[in-house]
């Protein structure tokens, strides 16, 4: 049964084409599911009320190679505000490269595009090795270790993207595995049962909130979340650590995704662990009050970003 132009649900799961990525169903994964339908249903509202009372953002966006899916923060927001999808780049205020992958190769002829910005253009590489260089860079400390000589616990995992597949290990360890990542053990359980992840939405050079994500110990390399509160910035972020993720994330070329930041409990340092160019969203957990208040956040900073760029 075809759920969406890029998704489908059989008798083993949900099947996402464009990552193929196959989502066993559950309970849990049902709940989701529906409450998904909810926002959804909302935001397709909110467009069409914009459409026929005038009031959708007046900026047009070309999307290459993919337009985002419901099940993307991109298209929650941009749907949110009214913004209009192009299939002409050349009527296009903004292109917007959108690709969900972890590696890609410059489309030098894209981000060329006379008389054009192109928003995560140059976003081409958000593998772990190409985060810890940059975080490295950036924040002057390190992420990344050495497993050969390295002693005590290090996180092992894929290089790729939204694998989670991360396993604590003890080091030094004999030979690296191909394809795999070393890096320092942060510890980010706050109260002897939860991890704290914190989820940062960078929308140009603004972060307008975070997300507090949490979910069992057991699960500490889990995708799903027992809760998620939205904060204030400067509620889990001092100002000098904004400034360096800002930075970051120009380092990476990101100008519009999410950031997934752990802080040390022992050593109270800030680390950028994961990068997502094409982050889905908002959270399942956060109640829909709140996923209503993201979406009208991000879309007016992503608006405000667009009115910056074009002017």
């Amino acid at each position: 049964m075809l759920l969406y132009q890029d998704a489908e649900i059989g008798r083993h799961g949900i099947y996402i084409k464009s990552t193929d990525t196959r989502i066993p169903l559950s309970a849990d994964v049902l709940r989701a599911l529906s409450r998904q339908m909810v926002l959804f249903s909302l935001v397709t509202a909110t467009f069409w009320g914009r459409v026929l009372t005038f009031r959708r953002a007046p900026y047009k966006i070309g999307f290459y190679p993919n337009k985002p899916k419901p099940w993307y923060k991109l298209w929650n927001v941009t749907k949110w505000m009214g913004l209009h999808y192009s299939n002409n780049f050349s009527d296009c205020d903004v292109l917007f490269y959108f690709e969900d992958t972890t590696h890609a190769e410059l489309n030098e002829e894209l981000v060329n595009q006379s008389n054009k910005k192109v928003l995560n253009g140059y976003c081409i590489d958000i593998g772990k090795e190409k985060v810890q260089s940059v975080f490295e860079e950036v924040f002057g400390y390190a992420l990344g270790v050495d497993p050969l000589t390295f002693e005590g616990d290090v996180v092992e995992k894929s290089d790729e993207n939204a694998k989670h597949d991360g396993r604590i290990i003890t080091c030094p360890i004999t030979t690296r595995k191909n394809g795999y990542v070393y890096q320092r053990f942060v510890e980010n359980c706050y109260d002897g049962k939860m991890v704290e992840d914190i989820r940062v939405p960078i929308v140009g050079d603004e972060i307008p909130f975070v997300y507090l994500k949490r979910r069992c110990i057991s699960e500490r390399f889990a995708n799903e979340n027992s809760s998620c509160e939205m904060i204030e910035t400067g509620e889990a972020l001092s100002q000098g650590e904004v400034d360096q993720l800002i930075r970051f994330s120009k380092g990476m070329g990101l100008d519009f995704g999410g950031l997934d930041v752990l802080r040390d409990r022992n050593c109270g340092k800030i680390f950028v662990v994961d990068v997502n160019k094409t982050d889905m969203g908002p959270p399942v957990p956060l109640t829909l009050k709140k996923k209503i208040e993201a979406c009208s956040r991000l879309g007016h900073a992503f608006v405000n970003m667009l009115q910056r760029m074009t002017a």
